[in-house]
């Protein structure tokens, strides 16, 4: 596996991990309501070349304990070097030092395409939850989620569309 950095987001480099995003995900354009967030954090991935991928974590003011994973991608060039999942335990550690209980992911069907993401995340202790009432740009919408440690602040039934489909 080759090397990395997390490289906190902040004016200087905003416009490189929007580039980024918007190349990982040309369909997506949605923004996160900062009313709804608290603790948000998002990184750049970096090595000695530069930026290739992004990924963040945030919790939601109404459901303390919980911390969501933000946009996640690698560029498609450096998918497959066991970065992926060094980079999700990292972000699985920062929410544990915040006092997660719980960390969730939500994606639709059509990131799970081949169903290699659902897989990877299963690998990784999570445990997926479908949403078929719901969706996101026409896909149903599934979580993983994962215990950190202590209760969860909530059944996940309990969670509703508007307060994490942000």
């Amino acid at each position: 596996m080759s090397s990395y950095s997390l490289v906190s987001v902040n004016d200087t480099n905003l416009e490189e991990y929007l580039r980024l995003f918007r190349a990982l995900f040309p369909k997506d354009s949605h923004t996160t309501d900062p009313a709804k967030v608290v603790g948000y954090e998002r990184w750049l991935v970096c090595d000695q070349a530069g930026a290739f991928g992004i990924c963040g974590i945030y919790g939601l003011r109404q459901y303390p304990g919980d911390i969501w994973m933000d946009w996640y991608a690698l560029a498609p060039e450096r998918r497959g070097e066991g970065l992926g999942k060094a980079i999700l335990n990292e972000m699985l550690a920062k929410a544990a030092a915040r006092g997660a209980s719980r960390f969730l992911i939500w994606t639709t069907v059509m990131e799970l395409e081949g169903t290699r993401l659902a897989q990877f995340y299963k690998a990784s202790g999570f445990t997926q939850t479908a949403w078929p009432q719901l969706a996101y740009n026409n896909s149903p919408v599934f979580t993983f989620d994962k215990l950190l440690g202590g209760q969860p602040c909530c059944e996940l039934s309990k969670l509703q569309s508007e307060d994490w489909l942000h």
